[in-house]
């Protein structure tokens, strides 16, 4: 086992197999230096940068992992924390105990969190993703200051939650952690205090459940399998509704409700996606990828995956490539 106490490092040409890495929190926050030590141990996989934040009643890290045998990683908490991957790469993380030899984790789809008690060993694992940006978030045993003495205190781990208050303001504190003191340690303290208070009155009956109202899952694997296959081209929500022999109307709605978007910003999502893993590779030009995936050029390919990403195309290129 190797220690590591840093603020932010990239690890340019590193590679670590089978590296059990105690990472150290970042200092960059004005009004703590205590280094607050988070076990990660990279099975498969080069771990090439990460950011760590601490605050108030809470350490963050953020972690990129290049991928190119698969993934394998396991996470150890010693306090109540949380995991949501914020960007995948050729495929979607399975998340689940350490401990579970079952097939009971889940498939990441829309970034999800879940929540972990004390003392959780957690794998995150895929065969197929080339980089995984992870967001975790370690939270000290102390009550919301909300008047009622909220306390976050899990029993059971959570898994899947679809919760998007919690999912942003994960999103928020993230970006803390890769820009230190970006809108100031105050700010930070007040994100996790609200993601505290969150967190104390979630019912997880209300928000592991996914969504309802749905397709099949055989309406929505022939629909989804369809649109990839034919991802460069125009489709019609006639010819998807035709697939799953239903009605226009119903399919629409039942298609929002399954993946919570509409079929043509799922094909967009799609079509971000695979020029991702074109990029990783680094082995197409951006105008032969805008071309391959339907859109009319260059431009219009680099307008849509800004909107999408927030980065122009070799922007984003650059910052995910060894």
């Amino acid at each position: 086992m190797q220690s590591f106490a840093v603020r932010s490092e990239e690890f340019t040409h590193a590679r670590y197999p089978a590296l059990q890495a105690m990472l150290g929190a970042q200092t960059g926050a004005r009004h703590t230096q205590t280094l607050a030590p988070l076990e990660v141990s990279i099975k498969s996989g080069s771990l090439v940068r990460r950011h760590q934040g601490v605050w108030a009643n809470a350490t963050a890290m953020v972690v990129d992992v290049f991928c190119e045998d698969g993934l394998d990683l396991e996470l150890r908490f010693d306090k109540t924390s949380l995991v949501m991957p914020l960007e995948e790469v050729g495929g979607r993380a399975e998340i689940k105990l350490a401990t579970d030899d079952t097939e009971a984790g889940y498939q990441t789809v829309g970034s999800p969190l879940s929540i972990f008690a004390p003392g959780c060993a957690v794998s995150v694992a895929s065969p197929t993703i080339k980089f995984l940006r992870l967001f975790t978030l370690k939270l000290e045993p102390v009550p919301a200051k909300t008047g009622a003495g909220d306390h976050v205190e899990m029993a059971d781990p959570m898994l899947r939650v679809n919760e998007p208050r919690l999912s942003k303001i994960c999103r928020l504190l993230a970006q803390e952690c890769r820009g230190p003191d970006f809108n100031g340690p105050a700010y930070a303290d007040n994100l996790v205090l609200a993601l505290t208070i969150a967190l104390s009155r979630l019912d997880d009956t209300d928000y592991t459940t996914g969504f309802k109202g749905g397709l099949a899952p055989w309406q929505l694997r022939r629909v989804q399998e369809f649109m990839v296959e034919n991802i460069a081209e125009t489709i019609s929500v006639k010819v998807l509704a035709e697939l799953t022999q239903i009605s226009m109307t119903h399919f629409s709605r039942a298609f929002k409700a399954s993946v919570g978007c509409a079929p043509h910003q799922w094909m967009t999502q799609s079509r971000i996606e695979r020029a991702k893993r074109y990029l990783i590779a680094g082995d197409v030009p951006i105008v032969e990828i805008s071309l391959s995936l339907g859109f009319c050029d260059q431009a219009h390919f680099t307008r849509v995956f800004k909107k999408a990403v927030g980065d122009t195309p070799l922007t984003w290129q650059k910052t995910r490539r060894r």
